[in-house]
C-alpha cells in the first residue's frame, strides 16, 4: 500500500469515528430530550396536584369560616329582647341565653312605631342604678340579664308619660369573638361594623 492508500484508510477510520460520535451524540441528545420531557411532565403533574391541594384547603377554610359564622349567628340569636310598658316608661329587658358572654351592650334606638308626640328617648333618670347611657359592659352567658327603663320624649325633650302601642328597640353588642351585632325584637340579628369611639 502506498501513502495514498494509507491516507484513504485513515480517512475511512476518521469518517467511521465521526459517524459513531454523531450517532452517540444524537442518541444522547434524544435521551436528554426524553429525560427533559419526562421531568417537564412530572413538574406539570406536581403543579396540578399542588393546585388541587390548595383548592381543597381553600374550600375547607371557606367551609370552616361559613360554619363559624353560622354558629356565631345562632349564638347572637340567643340574645333576647323583651319590651313592655311600665308606668310612663318603656321597660327593656335584654337576656343573654347564648353559651358565651356578650360585652359593650348598648341600646341604640327606642322609637315609637305610630304617629304621636314621641321624638326621642333617654334612660329614665328616676330609676336607681339606671345605666346613664343605657349601656352595660358585660352580660354573662346563659342566665345574664339586664333591665333598662326608658322615657320617650317630645320634640322639646320633655318626658311623654303616654306610651305608644308599639315600640321599636335596637340593641348593639359585641360577641366573645369580637364581632359586633345589631338586634331588635322580632328581627334576626345582623353583623355590623365596630362602632367608632
Amino acid at each position: 500500500m502506498d501513502a495514498g492508500d494509507w491516507i484513504a484508510v485513515g480517512a475511512v477510520f476518521v469518517s467511521v469515528g465521526a459517524a459513531v460520535i454523531s450517532v452517540w451524540q444524537a442518541r444522547t441528545a434524544a435521551a436528554s430530550a426524553k429525560h427533559a420531557e419526562v421531568q417537564a411532565q412530572a413538574a406539570v403533574e406536581a403543579n396540578a396536584i399542588a393546585r388541587q391541594q390548595m383548592q381543597r384547603e381553600d374550600a375547607l377554610a371557606q367551609q370552616a369560616a361559613a360554619e363559624a359564622q353560622a354558629w356565631a349567628l345562632r349564638e347572637a340569636e340567643l340574645v333576647h329582647l323583651d319590651v313592655a310598658g311600665n308606668g310612663g316608661s318603656i321597660q327593656i329587658d335584654i337576656a343573654n341565653r347564648s353559651s358565651r358572654h356578650i360585652t359593650d351592650v348598648e341600646i341604640v334606638e327606642v322609637k315609637a312605631l305610630e304617629d304621636g308626640p314621641w321624638e326621642a328617648w333617654r334612660p329614665n333618670p328616676n330609676v336607681n342604678g339606671q345605666l346613664g347611657r343605657a349601656t352595660c359592659p358585660l352580660i354573662e352567658a346563659r342566665t345574664g340579664r339586664i333591665s333598662v327603663a326608658a322615657w320617650l320624649l317630645d320634640a322639646q325633650g320633655t318626658h311623654v308619660p303616654r306610651l305608644p302601642q308599639t315600640v321599636h328597640v335596637e340593641v348593639r353588642f359585641q360577641d366573645a369573638d369580637g364581632q359586633w351585632w345589631l338586634t331588635s325584637r322580632g328581627d334576626a340579628p345582623h353583623r355590623i361594623e365596630a362602632p367608632t369611639p
